[in-house]
């Protein structure tokens, strides 16, 4: 009789926690996607320091969740209305609202971190607690975080902090932009002037501090381009950089067409307004040809600008952005050309505070868009 000596039993391998699988697809997404057309880090150039966090703060797991799932359905070629899993979305939701309730943990870096990350994901219903001061001083001490690891991530993350005043801007101005002349508070007008100058002045600084020295040093240089109707396009070292610099084109020119509105109010005329979108306008127009070589999903990322570029351009350019816009888009899966004129000024217009989402879903959508 042969005796055959039993294996001990092998134990299960024990599977980690949530945050802890979730921190690896963090992990393996930034590394598999970097120098590819769905890199994830277009999405937050911070997204690498989230791991170690998300155990320990459930409103950043939930945000991290969503962003991931966004950018995968992104990279699947989903429509806009199909982007959001509602339980994740509602989920990721009131678990920021809990915290932003808890004064130990409404200010600590995850939680800061975690509407970041639903904003950068289009989905945050919450309310813009971020142009308070006290929160401005948070944000600007969780970035000052990377300062000593990614220079440039310091001044390129006041972006995402100064993004949230022109919403606030927009936001304001939109309560006071369909009253009537004659029955305007002239002192609201003043407020609503400050906030945007404000804004503004915000916005000029970070720009003068950061593209002109990154011109003046060829990191960003032009060169000629026979195939843009500008005749010149740009070259950037990288993505998360070119992206910068089309969107700090693109908040200036909303800010500008903000105070325009503001002016055509109080009977103010400002020429210098438009003359300064015509050349921020013209900044975004020679960032497509570096946009259109991050396709198929990062090119996407730079429409908002094209579109508020758009309506500043001659017919020739006008082709060219609309050419572009649908060259970025065609990895969606859509049966339709999503991209046309009137698409593009309702983009605009709701950006401006103009239009609504429901607006542009209404029967009239379309109309009022042009009518702007």
């Amino acid at each position: 009789m042969r005796i055959c000596a039993r294996k001990p039993p092998v134990p299960p391998k024990v599977p980690g926690s949530p945050a802890d699988l979730l921190a690896g697809k963090v992990v393996m997404y930034l590394r598999s996607s970097e120098g590819t057309g769905y890199s994830l880090s277009m999405f937050l150039c911070t997204l690498g320091y989230a791991p170690p966090l998300l155990e320990g703060n459930e409103a950043l797991f939930g945000a991290t969740d969503l962003l991931l799932s966004t950018w995968q359905k992104l990279r699947r070629g989903a429509g806009p209305e199909d982007l959001f899993d509602l339980a994740s979305y509602s989920r990721a939701i009131r678990s920021l609202q809990k915290v932003l309730n808890d004064p130990r943990e409404q200010k600590s870096s995850s939680t800061l971190a975690a509407a970041i990350y639903l904003q950068m994901s289009e989905a945050s219903d919450i309310d813009n607690f971020f142009v308070r001061p006290e929160w401005q001083n948070a944000l600007n001490g969780l970035f000052s975080q990377y300062k000593g690891k990614i220079p440039v991530i310091m001044e390129m993350s006041k972006l995402v902090i100064y993004a949230t005043m022109v919403a606030e801007a927009t936001k304001r101005f939109s309560k006071v932009r369909n009253i009537s002349p004659e029955l305007q508070d002239l002192q609201e007008l003043e407020e609503v002037a400050a906030v945007i100058d404000d804004a503004d002045s915000k916005f000029r600084d970070l720009d003068m501090s950061t593209v002109p020295p990154l011109l003046q040093s060829n990191v960003i240089f032009e060169e000629e381009d026979p195939a843009s109707p500008v005749g010149t396009s740009y070259s950037f070292p990288s993505p998360i950089m070119s992206l910068y610099f089309a969107n700090i084109g693109a908040f200036r020119i909303v800010l500008n067409r903000l105070r325009q509105d503001l002016n055509a109010i109080r009977g103010i005329d400002d020429p210098s307004l438009e003359a300064e979108c015509m050349e921020w306008s013209a900044r975004i127009w020679k960032t497509c040809r570096y946009s259109q070589s991050l396709k198929p999903l990062c090119s996407v990322s730079f429409n908002s600008p094209i579109c508020v570029s758009y309506i500043t351009a001659p017919p020739a350019i006008r082709s060219y952005l609309l050419a572009t816009l649908k060259d970025s888009d065609d990895y969606r899966k859509h049966s339709a050309t999503r991209w046309t004129e009137p698409v593009i000024y309702a983009q605009y217009n709701v950006l401006l505070g103009r239009l609504s989402m429901a607006d542009i879903r209404s029967s009239q959508g379309w109309k009022a868009a042009l009518d702007q």
